[in-house]
């Protein structure tokens, strides 16, 4: 045995120093206050749509060691595969032009623990979704995400990369080698990816085609959360009878999934079940720990129920948790007024618009919607607010 090592080995054992409760807990702080940070640096890029200060925050080396863990550090096709992602710079430009393209906006709402997570809410108008970055802290204090979960596919960006890289693995394994690579599902996967290629190919412009594609595959992939929500997407495209079977078979199969609520909200709204639909927003906000903008979508319920108090409470409910949802919750209750033709109501809606954001009017006039509205006095009301502010 080496002498040093031996010499700590007989050092009489002494009682460790306590440690400072004070200094426990500030590390505590210290270490929130890195994360929460990094939530609103991530929530400020994506609102200022800029890829490069996004990829600054993401640590996406990490997210790819994450994804090829366990396979064979020699491979060709495996260095090819990270070429082929281009790096962090590209992932973040092709995520925020999605935001772009839908208009999306994107909110930091929490830190999440066991293990460090950001919650975030975005919404478009295809509706309301979460995303959650895994937090890793940096030697320097500050922070950065390591990994990225999509509540509506059920999986990380990592094990989504993992599938993509299973059939380089895959093909460049023979006999037994081959098995001591991939487990089972794995190598159902690798052996699948034409296939599931060749659906999601197909998702948008032949869902009949992607769904003869999807029964085709092995019952250990056609399961799996990811296969399942794109089954959900191709679904919704062919019809009540086939969205409400593909929502059922996720409901069997993933029971404890982040992202059931949000699927079983549709098929509550499919059946009219509007109390069903309110139920399942009050077990969605207790699951991400309350969200504001779920006020939002209430309302919009309580508004098809024709409960429209209820639904102005809880419109401005909403404004009041999120200032963020100000424009929204604000636009909405605009429509609400509209249709009941209470047109003080909408004038006194649009000037909290013009004061609190930054808007350039159009003609109401050539608008559809405010075609009873522009005939009402409050619209000359609106006109003198206009000319006078």
């Amino acid at each position: 045995m080496h002498a040093a090592l031996l010499a700590l080995l007989l050092v009489p054992s002494q009682d460790p120093a306590p440690l400072d409760p004070g200094s426990v807990a500030a590390a505590v702080v210290d270490e929130r206050a890195a994360c929460e940070a990094l939530g609103r640096r991530i929530e400020e890029a994506v609102a200022a749509r800029d890829p490069d200060r996004l990829a600054e925050e993401i640590d996406f080396d990490a997210i790819v060691e994450r994804a090829l863990e366990g396979f064979p550090s020699d491979s060709p096709g495996l260095a090819g595969f990270r070429d082929g992602l281009g790096g962090g710079a590209k992932f973040c430009t092709t995520l925020i032009e999605s935001f772009e393209r839908d208009e999306t906006q994107f909110d930091f709402m929490r830190l999440l623990d066991a293990p460090r997570r950001l919650l975030f809410r975005h919404f478009d108008v295809g509706g309301v979704g979460y995303i959650e970055f895994e937090v890793a802290p940096d030697e320097d204090g500050t922070a950065r995400a390591v990994d990225m979960y999509q509540w509506t596919t059920g999986q990380s960006l990592s094990e989504q990369f993992r599938w993509f890289a299973l059939p380089l693995v895959w093909k460049e394994s023979v006999g037994d080698r081959a098995a001591s690579r991939l487990g089972g599902k794995e190598s159902a996967i690798a052996r699948s990816t034409l296939r599931i290629r060749r659906m999601f190919e197909r998702l948008d412009s032949d869902p009949a085609g992607a769904m003869k594609v999807y029964d085709s595959l092995p019952q250990e992939v056609k399961f799996e959360p990811f296969i399942l929500a794109a089954r959900v997407q191709i679904a919704f495209q062919l019809g009540d009878d086939e969205y409400i079977e593909a929502l059922d078979a996720f409901e069997k199969h993933h029971p404890e999934s982040p992202a059931l609520d949000l699927l079983l909200v549709d098929r509550a709204v499919i059946a009219g079940d509007h109390p069903a639909v309110l139920r399942l927003y009050d077990a969605l906000d207790a699951k991400v720990g309350g969200d504001p903008f779920l006020d939002v979508l209430r309302a919009a319920t309580l508004v098809e129920t024709g409960d429209v108090d209820r639904a102005r409470t809880t419109f401005e409910r909403a404004i009041r948790r999120d200032a963020r949802l100000e424009s929204v919750a604000l636009w909405s209750l605009v429509g609400l007024e509209l249709d009941v033709e209470d047109f003080v109501a909408v004038y006194q809606l649009l000037v909290r618009l013009d004061r609190s954001q930054d808007l350039a009017w159009n003609d109401l006039t050539e608008a559809p919607h405010f075609a009873k509205f522009v005939q009402s006095p409050a619209y000359r009301r609106w006109l003198y607010y206009l000319e006078n502010k």
